[in-house]
């Protein structure tokens, strides 16, 4: 895994695909996964895209028909409709050095199981900053490959996911009976 903190100008690739838990987009640049989101539709997806990548210098384009991203496309979606195995797919993570060691955290939480934003904050080494893990979970940029949505609050229930929390309660009911 390779952590970027600055991106080189080639474009970003991306392509989407339906699955049972909406539109999945997946973008890369330079072979690396930059973007996976899920949303309901691919218009809105491409768009908060395009708005997150609106300061760096790199065009947004589809990915051909032959380009080897529709095949990683494909298996995360065949993961995520039929169980299959998650893919391992080269990633290039942009964020702070906190926030890269709270997905590193995230990375080894078993699927099917959860942890509390806390129990981060702990693994980290900044007890204090439940709030900061929050939002770095919020900042994460790979839904499913990062696996924000095993955060949950301490009382159990399940705080808040970018993608929306049907979606997140979705990822953990299928990872739970998968396992």
């Amino acid at each position: 895994m390779r952590y970027l903190s600055r991106m080189h100008s080639t474009s970003i690739r991306f392509g989407t695909l339906q699955t049972s838990l909406g539109t999945l987009l997946l973008a890369a640049r330079d072979e690396r996964v930059v973007h996976i989101s899920l949303g309901d539709s691919a218009a809105a997806l491409v768009e908060d895209l395009g708005q997150r990548e609106r300061h760096r210098p790199a065009p947004l384009r589809e990915a051909a028909a032959d380009d080897p991203l529709h095949g990683w496309i494909r298996q995360l979606g065949s993961h995520l409709d039929d169980g299959a195995p998650l893919p391992s797919l080269p990633l290039a993570m942009t964020g702070t050095a906190f926030q890269q060691r709270v997905w590193d955290a995230l990375r080894v939480v078993p699927a099917g199981q959860t942890v509390t934003y806390g129990a981060l904050a702990q693994t980290v080494g900044r007890p204090g900053a439940v709030r900061a893990v929050g939002a770095a979970c919020g900042a994460n940029r790979i839904a499913v490959l990062i696996p924000c949505h095993r955060a949950i609050r301490a009382d159990g229930t399940l705080g808040g996911f970018r993608w929306g929390l049907e979606r997140k309660q979705a990822l953990l009911d299928r990872e739970r009976h998968a396992g």
